[in-house]
C-alpha cells in the first residue's frame, strides 16, 4: 500500500510541475531570469519531464503490485489491436511536432512564423489527437496487464490529460478567439468524430 501511495505522489508531483512550468506567469518570471538563455527554456523543460517520466516509469514496474483481474484471450487480442492503434497514432503526432515541442529548433535555423490553428488531418476529428493516441495506448495496455500499480497511474494521467487539456485550451482561446471557440463546438476533445465534412 505505501509503495503505491508514493507512486501516485510521484505522478502527482509531475503533473504539478509540468504544469507549473508551463503557465505563463512561471514561464515570464524565468525568461526575465535567465535573460537570453530563455531560447533554451522548451529543450530543458522537455528533458526534465522525460527524466521524470523514466524515474517513475521505472519505479512503477519495480514494485509488487497485485494482479486484478485475469484478461480472457479473446479481449487481449482486440487489447493488442488498440494498443497498437494507440501507438500509431502517438508516433504520428509526436513525430509531427516533435521538433517545436521538444525544443530542439533552438538548435536550427528556422522561420518561426506566426502560430496558426490546425483543424485539418487528425484534427478535424479530435481536438488532442496525441492525447487521444497516448490514452488509447496506455489503457490497452492496463488492462492487457492489469495490475493495482498500472490502474493507479493511467487512471492518474487520464485525470491529469484532461485537466491539462482544458489549461491549455484556456491559452489557445486566448490566441486564436472565436475561431476557436467555433473548433471547439465542431470537434469533440478526446473521443474522435466519425462525422465526415461536407
Amino acid at each position: 500500500m505505501l509503495q503505491h501511495t508514493l507512486l501516485l505522489l510521484l505522478w502527482a508531483t509531475f503533473g504539478l510541475l509540468h504544469s507549473l512550468l508551463a503557465a505563463d506567469r512561471v514561464k515570464e518570471k524565468i525568461a526575465r531570469w535567465w535573460g537570453a538563455g530563455f531560447i533554451y527554456y522548451r529543450l530543458v523543460y522537455s528533458v526534465l519531464a522525460f527524466i521524470q517520466l523514466g524515474l517513475i516509469g521505472w519505479y512503477q514496474f519495480s514494485i509488487t503490485s497485485p494482479v486484478l483481474w485475469l484478461t480472457p484471450a479473446f479481449i487481449q487480442v482486440v487489447l493488442v489491436f488498440t494498443s497498437l492503434t494507440g501507438l500509431v497514432l502517438m508516433c504520428v503526432m509526436i513525430r509531427k511536432y516533435f521538433f517545436h515541442l521538444s525544443g530542439i529548433d533552438v538548435f536550427f535555423t528556422t522561420n518561426h512564423s506566426a502560430p496558426f490553428l490546425v483543424t485539418t488531418g487528425l484534427h478535424s476529428k479530435m481536438r488532442h489527437p496525441l492525447y487521444t493516441g497516448t490514452l488509447l495506448f496506455l489503457w490497452s495496455l492496463c488492462l492487457l496487464f492489469p495490475r493495482a500499480a498500472h490502474l493507479l497511474s493511467v487512471a492518474t494521467i487520464t485525470l491529469y490529460t484532461i485537466i491539462g487539456a482544458r489549461l491549455e485550451e484556456a491559452k489557445l482561446a486566448k490566441t486564436f478567439g472565436a475561431a476557436y471557440s467555433l473548433y471547439k463546438k465542431q470537434v469533440p476533445m478526446l473521443i474522435p468524430s466519425l462525422r465526415f465534412k461536407k
